[in-house]
């Protein structure tokens, strides 16, 4: 290989690193919203029917998210150190287990 050429694939391989670093950033920083945006609202929804978990009910109220660990049932709240990119995150969780461990463990 020529050193030009070296030099181009170095130079898009660092773009693509830089551009991939502007996107996890993004969807850290942007807030989850599932009032406001459906796609929020699916995902929540895709976690709660993942987890196989029923309502629950205590002494303070409902039950949800804390079955889940959780701290608290203000999921917005809980969202709002990791944003869109925790929320991805733990919708894939599921497939990723399903692809990695082997059928006798699930």
């Amino acid at each position: 290989m020529s050193l030009h050429t070296i030099e181009d694939l170095t130079s898009s391989i660092l773009d693509f690193q830089a551009n991939m670093v502007r996107v996890t950033y993004r969807k850290k920083t942007t807030l989850v919203d599932p009032e406001n945006e459906p796609t929020h609202a699916e995902a929540l929804q895709s976690i709660w029917g993942s987890s196989g978990l029923a309502i629950g009910e205590d002494e303070t109220g409902f039950i949800q998210w804390r079955n889940l660990g959780f701290e608290s049932e203000d999921i917005i709240a809980e969202f709002s150190e990791v944003g869109v990119l925790g929320l991805d995150c733990l919708v894939s969780f599921p497939l990723y287990f399903s692809l990695v461990l082997p059928s006798s463990y699930a």
